[in-house]
């Protein structure tokens, strides 16, 4: 039944849908470093600090040198096997050396430019094994002085936009469950 043309074409609509809901929570710093390690990379130096940019974003400066500095966060809920794109906007000093699970091989994408913000990232099969997402970058004559923000993972194989993980989202119903839940404990919202 599961090879039926039927049932192929419905399973990839289904696993279609899901293009451009990000997989990552805290993808955007807001809660800090919150369920993301720094991996301190070939030479053990790498910093990473969350600040505010000057587009008033919160991003993470990440500084070292040597290869594979960065970030990552595990787990990461993922349909096995499936391709799957890793972006991040960055700039500063540096090279990508991963946006995305693992270091199976990748299609990397982007440049990071000195002076303003470009979308880098891989597109790469997830590995079942491994559920790390990893934002690594490599140093560029001994140097590695970026900014990254808005980390985003979806299923497929085109970055799209950033935008929250759907769990980090409150929408208007959770907002008038919390405002009837105040106000029965006999307070109130302005």
């Amino acid at each position: 039944m599961t090879s039926a043309p039927a049932f192929v074409e419905l399973q990839t609509q289904v696993n279609n849908s899901a293009v451009g809901t990000n997989l990552l929570t805290n993808s955007n710093f807001s809660s800090g470093l919150g369920n993301w390690m720094i991996n301190k990379g070939t030479n053990a130096d790498c910093k990473a600090a969350v600040t505010t940019d000057s587009d008033g974003d919160t991003c993470i400066h990440i500084t070292g040198t040597g290869n594979a500095l960065g970030l990552y966060c595990s787990p990461v809920s993922f349909n096995q096997n499936q391709v799957t794109t890793g972006s991040t906007l960055v700039k500063g000093t540096g090279t990508v050396n991963v946006v995305g699970f693992g270091y199976k091989p990748a299609y990397n994408f982007g440049t990071i430019s000195p002076g303003s913000y470009s979308k880098v990232g891989s597109t790469m099969k997830a590995d079942s094994g491994r559920p790390i997402f990893r934002a690594y970058f490599n140093s560029v004559a001994g140097v590695l002085d970026i900014y990254i923000k808005f980390v985003k993972l979806e299923t497929g194989s085109r970055a799209t936009d950033w935008s929250a993980n759907p769990s980090e989202v409150l929408t208007k119903s959770d907002y008038a469950k919390i405002q009837a839940a105040i106000v029965a404990l006999g307070g109130s919202l302005k």
